[in-house]
C-alpha cells in the first residue's frame, strides 16, 4: 500500500498537477458561490478564495507541488472525504432514514479530498518537501495577523491559519504567504459597506470597530508590502 501512495505523484506529470489544481481551485471557487445571489456575500467569499488561488498559482510557478496540493487541502477540502463517510453511515435506525443525504458535490469533494490526501502523503514519502528558516520581511506582518486571527476569532483559528503562511514562508515563497495573509482580512471593508447599507451598523460594538480598523491597516500593510514586492521583482528583471 505505501508503495503504491509512493509512486502516486510520480505517475502523474507536474503539467497533469497543474492542471488538476487549477480544477480544484475552481471548483473550490463554485462551491463556496453555489446559490449566492446578493453582491456582498458574493464578494466577500470571492475575494479571500481567489487570493488563495493565487498563492496556489505562485507555489506552482515556483515549481513547489508538494507544498501546493499540501496547503490546497489544508484550505479547501480537508474534511471533504470524511463528510462523505459520514453520511454514508448516517443512517438512524430510530428515523429509518439516512439523516445526511447525499449530494453529487458532496461524493466531488470527497474525490478532491481524497487525491489530495494522497499526494500529499505521496510527497511526504519521497521526501519531497523542503523546509528552511530564513529572515524575511514577511514576519512582522505574519506576527499581526497572528494577533489579529487571535482577537478577532480564537488561538484555534490562529493556529489553522498560520500553517499555511509559514509553509509558504519555509519554503522560500513569500509572496504566496503574503497572498495568504491578505486573504483573511481582504473581504472586511465589504462587510463594513454591507453594515452602513442594511443597517445593520446598529447591532455592532466598540471590539467590532478596533478589529475592523485593525484588519484596515493590515490590508493597507499588506498591500504596500505587495506592491513594493512587485516594485522590486520589476527592477531584478529589468538588470537580468
Amino acid at each position: 500500500m505505501l508503495t503504491l501512495i509512493k509512486g502516486f505523484e510520480s505517475k502523474i506529470g507536474k503539467e497533469m498537477q497543474f492542471t488538476l489544481l487549477a480544477i480544484i481551485s475552481v471548483f473550490y471557487v463554485f462551491l463556496n458561490l453555489s446559490g449566492r445571489t446578493d453582491f456582498f456575500p458574493i464578494i466577500t467569499i470571492l475575494l479571500p478564495s481567489v487570493l488563495i488561488i493565487y498563492a496556489i498559482y505562485i507555489l506552482t510557478s515556483k515549481h513547489l507541488f508538494p507544498q501546493a496540493h499540501l496547503i490546497l487541502l489544508l484550505l479547501t477540502f480537508p474534511n471533504g472525504f470524511g463528510t462523505l463517510m459520514r453520511a454514508l453511515f448516517s443512517y438512524h435506525f430510530s428515523l429509518q432514514v439516512w439523516t445526511t443525504p447525499l449530494t453529487w458535490q458532496m461524493i466531488a469533494s470527497a474525490i478532491v479530498s481524497l487525491y489530495l490526501m494522497v499526494m500529499v502523503f505521496s510527497f511526504f514519502l519521497n521526501q519531497a518537501y523542503q523546509f528552511s528558516i530564513k529572515p524575511s520581511i514577511y514576519f512582522k506582518p505574519l506576527v499581526l495577523i497572528a494577533l489579529y486571527c487571535y482577537f478577532a476569532n480564537s488561538l484555534g483559528t490562529m493556529l489553522i491559519v498560520l500553517i499555511p503562511i509559514l509553509i509558504c514562508l519555509f519554503s522560500n515563497a513569500g509572496y504566496a504567504s503574503l497572498m495568504l495573509m491578505l486573504a483573511q482580512v481582504i473581504a472586511v471593508p465589504f462587510t463594513l459597506i454591507n453594515l452602513f447599507v442594511t443597517g445593520g451598523i446598529k447591532s455592532t460594538n466598540i471590539f467590532y470597530w478596533l478589529i475592523s480598523a485593525a484588519a484596515l491597516y493590515l490590508i493597507y500593510l499588506l498591500g504596500k508590502l505587495a506592491l513594493e514586492q512587485l516594485h522590486s521583482d520589476e527592477k531584478e528583471q529589468e538588470h537580468i
